[in-house]
Protein backbone atom coordinates (compact mmCIF):
# COMPACT_ATOMS: atom_id res chain seq x y z
CA UNK A 1 0.00 0.00 0.00
CA UNK A 2 2.83 2.37 0.90
CA UNK A 3 4.57 1.64 -2.38
CA UNK A 4 1.40 2.48 -4.33
CA UNK A 5 1.12 5.81 -2.53
CA UNK A 6 4.70 6.61 -3.47
CA UNK A 7 3.94 5.73 -7.09
CA UNK A 8 0.91 8.03 -6.99
CA UNK A 9 3.08 10.88 -5.75
CA UNK A 10 5.48 10.34 -8.63
CA UNK A 11 2.58 10.68 -11.09
CA UNK A 12 2.06 14.36 -10.20
CA UNK A 13 4.10 17.51 -10.02
CA UNK A 14 3.19 20.08 -7.39
CA UNK A 15 3.64 23.82 -7.44
CA UNK A 16 2.75 26.41 -4.80
CA UNK A 17 0.43 29.41 -4.81
CA UNK A 18 0.39 32.17 -2.19
CA UNK A 19 -2.73 34.33 -2.34
CA UNK A 20 -4.95 36.52 -0.14
CA UNK A 21 -7.72 33.96 0.36
CA UNK A 22 -9.06 35.59 3.52
CA UNK A 23 -9.35 39.19 4.68
CA UNK A 24 -10.55 42.40 3.02
CA UNK A 25 -8.93 41.78 -0.38
CA UNK A 26 -9.73 38.07 -0.53
CA UNK A 27 -12.08 38.54 -3.49
CA UNK A 28 -9.04 39.15 -5.69
CA UNK A 29 -7.35 36.03 -4.38
CA UNK A 30 -10.51 34.04 -5.02
CA UNK A 31 -10.71 35.15 -8.66
CA UNK A 32 -7.07 34.24 -9.18
CA UNK A 33 -7.51 30.84 -7.53
CA UNK A 34 -10.52 30.08 -9.71
CA UNK A 35 -8.52 30.73 -12.87
CA UNK A 36 -5.57 28.72 -11.64
CA UNK A 37 -7.90 25.77 -11.07
CA UNK A 38 -9.56 26.20 -14.46
CA UNK A 39 -6.20 26.30 -16.19
CA UNK A 40 -4.91 23.35 -14.17
CA UNK A 41 -7.90 21.21 -15.19
CA UNK A 42 -7.28 22.02 -18.86
CA UNK A 43 -3.57 21.25 -18.55
CA UNK A 44 -4.22 17.88 -16.93
CA UNK A 45 -6.90 17.02 -19.49
CA UNK A 46 -4.28 17.61 -22.19
CA UNK A 47 -1.76 15.22 -20.62
CA UNK A 48 -0.44 17.28 -17.73
CA UNK A 49 3.28 17.93 -17.42
CA UNK A 50 4.89 15.21 -19.53
CA UNK A 51 2.30 12.69 -18.32
CA UNK A 52 2.20 13.89 -14.71
CA UNK A 53 -0.82 15.67 -13.26
CA UNK A 54 -0.22 19.24 -12.17
CA UNK A 55 -1.30 20.00 -8.60
CA UNK A 56 -1.40 23.35 -6.80
CA UNK A 57 -0.76 23.70 -3.05
CA UNK A 58 -2.33 26.91 -1.73
CA UNK A 59 -1.14 29.08 1.15
CA UNK A 60 -3.29 31.96 2.41
CA UNK A 61 -1.31 35.13 3.17
CA UNK A 62 -4.35 37.31 4.06
CA UNK A 63 -2.41 40.17 2.41
CA UNK A 64 0.06 39.94 5.31
CA UNK A 65 3.80 39.78 4.48
CA UNK A 66 4.55 37.72 7.60
CA UNK A 67 2.06 35.06 6.55
CA UNK A 68 3.44 35.14 3.01
CA UNK A 69 6.93 34.49 4.38
CA UNK A 70 5.71 31.52 6.45
CA UNK A 71 3.85 30.12 3.45
CA UNK A 72 6.93 30.53 1.26
CA UNK A 73 9.12 28.71 3.78
CA UNK A 74 6.67 25.81 3.92
CA UNK A 75 6.36 25.52 0.15
CA UNK A 76 10.05 25.89 -0.65
CA UNK A 77 11.92 24.43 2.30
CA UNK A 78 9.54 21.68 3.41
CA UNK A 79 7.59 20.73 0.28
CA UNK A 80 10.36 21.82 -2.13
CA UNK A 81 8.05 22.98 -4.93
CA UNK A 82 9.92 24.27 -8.01
CA UNK A 83 7.73 27.34 -8.50
CA UNK A 84 5.28 29.53 -6.57
CA UNK A 85 2.52 31.59 -8.14
CA UNK A 86 1.78 34.83 -6.29
CA UNK A 87 1.27 36.68 -4.23
CA UNK A 88 -1.15 39.31 -5.50
CA UNK A 89 0.04 41.72 -2.81
CA UNK A 90 3.32 43.50 -3.58
CA UNK A 91 4.61 43.63 -0.01
CA UNK A 92 3.93 39.90 0.34
CA UNK A 93 5.98 39.12 -2.76
CA UNK A 94 8.84 41.20 -1.36
CA UNK A 95 8.73 39.04 1.77
CA UNK A 96 8.92 35.89 -0.36
CA UNK A 97 11.97 36.93 -2.37
CA UNK A 98 14.77 35.96 0.08
CA UNK A 99 13.43 32.40 0.35
CA UNK A 100 13.11 32.18 -3.43
CA UNK A 101 16.74 33.20 -3.86
CA UNK A 102 17.97 30.88 -1.12
CA UNK A 103 16.13 27.81 -2.47
CA UNK A 104 16.34 28.73 -6.18
CA UNK A 105 12.55 28.70 -6.45
CA UNK A 106 10.90 30.68 -9.23
CA UNK A 107 8.15 33.14 -8.25
CA UNK A 108 5.56 34.13 -10.84
CA UNK A 109 3.85 37.02 -9.07
CA UNK A 110 0.67 38.88 -9.93
CA UNK A 111 1.65 42.13 -8.23
CA UNK A 112 2.61 45.57 -9.50
CA UNK A 113 4.80 47.51 -7.06
CA UNK A 114 7.98 48.88 -8.73
CA UNK A 115 10.18 47.42 -5.97
CA UNK A 116 9.58 44.03 -7.58
CA UNK A 117 11.30 45.25 -10.73
CA UNK A 118 14.57 45.51 -8.86
CA UNK A 119 14.51 42.04 -7.30
CA UNK A 120 15.53 40.27 -10.53
CA UNK A 121 16.80 36.74 -10.04
CA UNK A 122 14.02 34.24 -9.59
CA UNK A 123 11.12 36.72 -9.56
CA UNK A 124 8.87 37.10 -12.59
CA UNK A 125 5.48 38.79 -12.86
CA UNK A 126 2.49 38.02 -15.03
CA UNK A 127 1.25 41.57 -14.45
CA UNK A 128 2.90 44.78 -15.67
CA UNK A 129 4.48 46.97 -13.03
CA UNK A 130 2.81 50.06 -11.58
CA UNK A 131 4.99 52.47 -13.56
CA UNK A 132 3.70 50.97 -16.78
CA UNK A 133 0.05 51.61 -15.91
CA UNK A 134 0.67 55.12 -14.55
CA UNK A 135 2.75 56.13 -17.56
CA UNK A 136 -0.32 55.46 -19.69
CA UNK A 137 -2.80 57.12 -17.30
CA UNK A 138 -0.99 60.42 -16.71
CA UNK A 139 -0.70 61.66 -20.34
CA UNK A 140 -4.36 60.77 -20.89
CA UNK A 141 -5.35 62.82 -17.85
CA UNK A 142 -3.14 65.76 -18.77
CA UNK A 143 -3.75 65.95 -22.52
CA UNK A 144 -7.15 64.37 -23.17
CA UNK A 145 -8.93 65.42 -19.98
CA UNK A 146 -6.91 68.66 -19.89
CA UNK A 147 -6.48 68.42 -16.13
CA UNK A 148 -3.57 70.53 -14.85
CA UNK A 149 -4.12 70.37 -11.06
CA UNK A 150 -4.71 67.21 -9.01
CA UNK A 151 -4.48 65.76 -5.53
CA UNK A 152 -3.61 62.21 -4.44
CA UNK A 153 -5.17 59.97 -1.77
CA UNK A 154 -3.22 56.71 -1.46
CA UNK A 155 -3.00 53.61 0.69
CA UNK A 156 0.24 53.63 2.71
CA UNK A 157 1.98 50.48 1.45
CA UNK A 158 4.29 49.59 -1.46
CA UNK A 159 1.32 49.44 -3.83
CA UNK A 160 -0.07 52.88 -2.98
CA UNK A 161 3.09 54.85 -2.26
CA UNK A 162 4.91 53.87 -5.44
CA UNK A 163 1.91 54.69 -7.64
CA UNK A 164 1.40 58.01 -5.87
CA UNK A 165 5.07 58.96 -6.32
CA UNK A 166 5.11 57.89 -9.97
CA UNK A 167 1.90 59.78 -10.73
CA UNK A 168 3.23 62.94 -9.09
CA UNK A 169 6.59 62.80 -10.89
CA UNK A 170 5.06 62.29 -14.33
CA UNK A 171 2.23 64.77 -13.83
CA UNK A 172 4.63 67.49 -12.71
CA UNK A 173 7.01 66.73 -15.59
CA UNK A 174 4.20 67.50 -18.01
CA UNK A 175 3.64 70.81 -16.26
CA UNK A 176 0.82 69.76 -13.94
CA UNK A 177 0.57 70.62 -10.26
CA UNK A 178 -0.03 68.19 -7.39
CA UNK A 179 -1.74 70.24 -4.69
CA UNK A 180 -1.50 67.59 -1.96
CA UNK A 181 -0.69 63.89 -1.48
CA UNK A 182 -2.29 62.21 1.53
CA UNK A 183 -1.75 58.65 2.73
CA UNK A 184 -4.08 56.40 4.71
CA UNK A 185 -3.68 52.99 6.31
CA UNK A 186 -4.81 49.86 4.48
CA UNK A 187 -8.39 49.06 5.51
CA UNK A 188 -9.23 52.67 6.46
CA UNK A 189 -12.92 53.61 6.35
CA UNK A 190 -13.00 57.26 7.48
CA UNK A 191 -11.71 59.77 4.92
CA UNK A 192 -13.66 62.85 5.94
CA UNK A 193 -10.69 64.88 7.22
CA UNK A 194 -8.67 64.30 4.06
CA UNK A 195 -11.68 64.96 1.82
CA UNK A 196 -12.48 68.22 3.61
CA UNK A 197 -8.89 69.33 3.00
CA UNK A 198 -9.06 68.40 -0.68
CA UNK A 199 -12.41 70.16 -1.12
CA UNK A 200 -10.86 73.41 0.18
CA UNK A 201 -7.89 73.02 -2.18
CA UNK A 202 -10.19 72.68 -5.23
CA UNK A 203 -8.16 70.33 -7.46
CA UNK A 204 -9.64 69.26 -10.79
CA UNK A 205 -8.94 65.57 -10.14
CA UNK A 206 -8.06 63.16 -7.33
CA UNK A 207 -5.95 60.06 -7.99
CA UNK A 208 -6.74 57.18 -5.59
CA UNK A 209 -4.40 54.15 -5.70
CA UNK A 210 -6.23 51.91 -3.24
CA UNK A 211 -8.02 48.60 -2.85
CA UNK A 212 -11.61 48.35 -1.62
CA UNK A 213 -11.03 51.45 0.56
CA UNK A 214 -12.19 53.36 -2.48
CA UNK A 215 -15.80 52.38 -1.71
CA UNK A 216 -16.24 54.33 1.55
CA UNK A 217 -13.95 57.04 0.19
CA UNK A 218 -16.15 57.78 -2.84
CA UNK A 219 -19.33 57.49 -0.79
CA UNK A 220 -18.04 60.10 1.65
CA UNK A 221 -16.86 62.31 -1.23
CA UNK A 222 -20.38 62.27 -2.66
CA UNK A 223 -21.88 63.30 0.69
CA UNK A 224 -19.41 66.19 0.86
CA UNK A 225 -20.41 67.16 -2.71
CA UNK A 226 -16.80 67.00 -3.86
CA UNK A 227 -16.96 67.85 -7.57
CA UNK A 228 -13.77 66.48 -9.13
CA UNK A 229 -12.74 63.83 -11.67
CA UNK A 230 -11.84 60.67 -9.74
CA UNK A 231 -8.93 58.57 -11.03
CA UNK A 232 -8.46 55.04 -9.70
CA UNK A 233 -5.93 52.23 -9.89
CA UNK A 234 -6.08 48.68 -11.24
CA UNK A 235 -8.10 47.01 -8.41
CA UNK A 236 -11.00 49.36 -9.16
CA UNK A 237 -12.25 46.91 -11.78
CA UNK A 238 -14.19 44.85 -9.27
CA UNK A 239 -17.91 44.12 -9.82
CA UNK A 240 -18.48 44.34 -6.07
CA UNK A 241 -17.23 47.93 -6.11
CA UNK A 242 -19.80 48.93 -8.72
CA UNK A 243 -22.53 47.09 -6.80
CA UNK A 244 -21.69 49.05 -3.64
CA UNK A 245 -21.05 52.43 -5.19
CA UNK A 246 -23.79 52.36 -7.84
CA UNK A 247 -24.00 55.85 -9.40
CA UNK A 248 -20.98 57.03 -7.40
CA UNK A 249 -18.81 54.79 -9.59
CA UNK A 250 -19.90 56.47 -12.82
CA UNK A 251 -17.14 58.28 -14.67
CA UNK A 252 -14.20 57.03 -12.58
CA UNK A 253 -11.15 56.71 -14.87
CA UNK A 254 -8.47 54.01 -14.42
CA UNK A 255 -5.80 52.10 -16.42
CA UNK A 256 -6.21 48.36 -17.05
CA UNK A 257 -4.62 45.42 -18.83
CA UNK A 258 -7.70 43.57 -20.05
CA UNK A 259 -10.74 44.20 -22.20
CA UNK A 260 -12.89 41.46 -23.66
CA UNK A 261 -11.80 40.77 -27.24
CA UNK A 262 -14.22 38.91 -29.48
CA UNK A 263 -11.50 38.57 -32.14
CA UNK A 264 -9.20 36.74 -29.71
CA UNK A 265 -10.45 33.15 -29.76
CA UNK A 266 -8.38 32.21 -26.71
CA UNK A 267 -10.13 34.97 -24.77
CA UNK A 268 -13.53 33.89 -26.10
CA UNK A 269 -12.95 30.30 -24.97
CA UNK A 270 -11.54 31.37 -21.61
CA UNK A 271 -14.58 33.52 -20.85
CA UNK A 272 -16.95 30.78 -21.98
CA UNK A 273 -15.27 28.10 -19.84
CA UNK A 274 -14.90 30.38 -16.82
CA UNK A 275 -18.55 31.41 -16.95
CA UNK A 276 -19.67 27.81 -17.34
CA UNK A 277 -17.67 26.73 -14.28
CA UNK A 278 -18.21 29.74 -11.99
CA UNK A 279 -21.53 31.19 -13.28
CA UNK A 280 -20.15 34.69 -13.92
CA UNK A 281 -17.85 36.60 -16.24
CA UNK A 282 -14.12 36.66 -15.41
CA UNK A 283 -12.32 39.92 -14.67
CA UNK A 284 -8.78 41.00 -15.49
CA UNK A 285 -6.90 39.44 -12.56
CA UNK A 286 -8.50 36.09 -13.38
CA UNK A 287 -7.39 36.45 -17.00
CA UNK A 288 -3.78 37.06 -15.94
CA UNK A 289 -3.81 34.08 -13.57
CA UNK A 290 -5.10 31.84 -16.37
CA UNK A 291 -2.20 32.97 -18.54
CA UNK A 292 0.16 32.45 -15.62
CA UNK A 293 -0.69 28.80 -15.05
CA UNK A 294 -0.41 28.07 -18.78
CA UNK A 295 3.03 29.72 -18.86
CA UNK A 296 4.11 27.73 -15.81
CA UNK A 297 3.04 24.49 -17.50
CA UNK A 298 4.95 25.43 -20.63
CA UNK A 299 8.12 26.03 -18.62
CA UNK A 300 7.76 22.86 -16.54
CA UNK A 301 7.48 20.69 -19.66
CA UNK A 302 10.96 21.60 -20.86
CA UNK A 303 13.10 22.34 -17.79
CA UNK A 304 15.84 20.07 -16.51
CA UNK A 305 14.55 18.88 -13.12
CA UNK A 306 18.08 18.27 -11.89
CA UNK A 307 18.94 21.95 -12.40
CA UNK A 308 16.65 24.55 -10.77
CA UNK A 309 18.51 27.33 -12.53
CA UNK A 310 17.23 25.97 -15.84
CA UNK A 311 13.60 26.58 -14.83
CA UNK A 312 14.35 30.28 -14.34
CA UNK A 313 15.98 30.40 -17.76
CA UNK A 314 12.94 28.78 -19.39
CA UNK A 315 10.83 31.83 -18.52
CA UNK A 316 13.05 34.24 -20.41
CA UNK A 317 12.41 32.38 -23.65
CA UNK A 318 8.65 32.00 -23.31
CA UNK A 319 6.24 33.56 -25.79
CA UNK A 320 2.60 33.01 -24.90
CA UNK A 321 -0.61 34.43 -26.34
CA UNK A 322 -3.57 34.36 -23.97
CA UNK A 323 -6.79 36.22 -23.08
CA UNK A 324 -5.00 39.55 -22.52
CA UNK A 325 -2.80 39.18 -25.60
CA UNK A 326 0.89 38.38 -25.93
CA UNK A 327 3.15 37.74 -22.94
CA UNK A 328 6.90 38.06 -23.32
CA UNK A 329 9.21 38.58 -20.34
CA UNK A 330 11.88 41.28 -20.48
CA UNK A 331 15.32 41.01 -18.90
CA UNK A 332 13.86 41.95 -15.50
CA UNK A 333 11.18 39.26 -15.63
CA UNK A 334 8.22 41.53 -16.42
CA UNK A 335 5.69 41.35 -19.25
CA UNK A 336 5.00 44.09 -21.75
CA UNK A 337 1.25 44.32 -22.36
CA UNK A 338 -1.28 46.64 -23.92
CA UNK A 339 -2.84 49.03 -21.44
CA UNK A 340 -6.27 50.58 -21.96
CA UNK A 341 -7.94 53.49 -20.23
CA UNK A 342 -11.31 52.42 -18.84
CA UNK A 343 -14.22 54.00 -17.02
CA UNK A 344 -17.62 53.10 -15.60
CA UNK A 345 -20.47 53.86 -17.99
CA UNK A 346 -24.07 52.99 -17.17
CA UNK A 347 -22.96 50.63 -14.42
CA UNK A 348 -20.44 48.74 -16.56
CA UNK A 349 -16.67 48.81 -17.02
CA UNK A 350 -15.94 50.14 -20.50
CA UNK A 351 -12.89 50.96 -22.60
CA UNK A 352 -12.31 54.65 -23.17
CA UNK A 353 -9.10 54.43 -25.17
CA UNK A 354 -6.24 52.08 -25.95
CA UNK A 355 -2.91 53.82 -25.62
CA UNK A 356 -0.99 52.69 -28.69
CA UNK A 357 2.65 53.57 -29.39
CA UNK A 358 1.45 56.06 -32.03
CA UNK A 359 -0.73 57.86 -29.50
CA UNK A 360 2.10 57.72 -26.99
CA UNK A 361 4.37 59.51 -29.46
CA UNK A 362 1.75 62.20 -29.97
CA UNK A 363 1.51 62.72 -26.22
CA UNK A 364 5.16 62.84 -25.23
CA UNK A 365 7.16 63.42 -28.38
CA UNK A 366 9.38 60.34 -28.16
CA UNK A 367 9.28 56.61 -27.54
CA UNK A 368 8.98 55.69 -23.86
CA UNK A 369 10.34 52.41 -22.60
CA UNK A 370 7.72 50.91 -20.24
CA UNK A 371 10.21 50.58 -17.38
CA UNK A 372 12.56 53.46 -18.11
CA UNK A 373 13.09 56.42 -15.80
CA UNK A 374 10.07 58.62 -15.21
CA UNK A 375 12.04 61.68 -16.36
CA UNK A 376 10.44 62.59 -19.69
CA UNK A 377 8.76 65.75 -20.90
CA UNK A 378 5.91 66.75 -23.17
CA UNK A 379 6.26 68.35 -26.58
CA UNK A 380 4.74 71.56 -25.21
CA UNK A 381 7.92 72.40 -23.29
Amino acid sequence: MKQKNNEKIKEQISIGAILPLSGKVSIYGKWIQESLELGKEEINAEGGINGKNLEIIYEDDSANPKKALLGMKKLCQKLKVPIVFGSWVSSCVSAQVPIASKTKTVILAEAIAPKLKRTGGYVFSIQPQAEYYIKKLVPFVYFDLKIKEASILHVKNDFGITQANTFQTLFENFGGKIISSIGFRQGETNFRTALYKIKKEKPKAVFIPAYTEIVPLLKQAKKLKLKVKFLASIPFENPNIIAQLKKSAEGVIYPYHYVQDHKNQIDVKFRKDYKKKYKREPEGFAALAYEGIKIIAKALRTWDQKDRESLKNEFYGIHYFGPTGESVFDEMGHPIKKIVIKSVKNGKFAKVRELTEELYLRYVGKTISPYSSCQYHSKEE
